[in-house]
């Protein structure tokens, strides 16, 4: 099956406005769909780093499963929320999924702006 690069290109600019307006946010409507969605992004990757955590240089390596998870659930909520303390960072493979959680918590953040600032405006 052949496209027209026309019909494709708009198959794609639609899929991408789907993706990052009406998934997360409903269009800038819906806050608690944004909030469950960052927490679900925040969780999913708590799970990797707690899995290859001797992959981040600076995490605390023990063997105590309950503070492990806990450390690895403030790397990607600094890394979301793009503060980025800088005392923990990745090496290898866990590079690109913290550079993609940093995106998706920027753009995510912009959304949250835009949806607050919506409500105001009612």
């Amino acid at each position: 099956m052949y496209l027209p690069q026309a019909k494709l290109k708009a198959y794609v600019h639609n899929f991408i406005e789907w993706l990052l307006g009406d998934l997360p946010s409903e269009y800038g409507t819906n806050w608690v769909r944004l909030f469950l969605l960052s927490l679900l992004v925040i969780i999913g990757n708590t799970v990797p780093y707690a899995l290859w955590s001797a992959y981040i240089e600076g995490f605390p390596q023990t063997f105590n499963y309950p503070i492990r998870f806990a450390n690895a659930l403030y790397y990607p909520l600094v890394t979301f929320t793009t503060l980025g303390y800088g005392d923990m960072h990745p090496t290898g493979w866990l590079k690109a999924l913290s550079a993609l959680e940093a995106l998706t918590g920027a753009v995510f953040m912009a959304l949250i702006v835009a949806v607050i600032a919506r409500k105001w405006m009612r």
